[in-house]
């Protein structure tokens, strides 16, 4: 799937870490290596019919450039693991 919005890597990041913790996860500090920036959440998930499953989420972001990122996303929970990617390229101005 592509799609084309307006960011700011710093924001989404910020925005994403408030939708978390608002949910009641418990978030590793973001730890830098170079161009890399890795956290975790631990997070409670109620579920409507069943008893709350334990999950933890694992993000890496990679800043490639000034004006391209990639983040990686891995969850494992209730015996599943997901993978989600992210792949963000400045294509011009943003236009409000």
């Amino acid at each position: 799937m592509q799609t084309q919005e307006c960011t700011s890597p710093s924001e989404e990041l910020r925005r994403q870490n408030d939708l978390l913790s608002r949910r009641g996860c418990r978030l590793t500090p973001t730890q830098r290596e170079g161009n890399v920036y890795r956290f975790t959440a631990q997070c409670t998930i109620d579920a409507p019919s069943a008893s709350p499953v334990e999950a933890r989420s694992t993000s890496v972001m990679t800043v490639e450039s000034d004006s391209a990122y990639r983040v990686e996303i891995t969850t494992t929970g209730a015996g599943t693991s997901t993978q989600e990617s992210l792949i963000a390229r400045r294509i011009g101005e943003c236009t409000k």
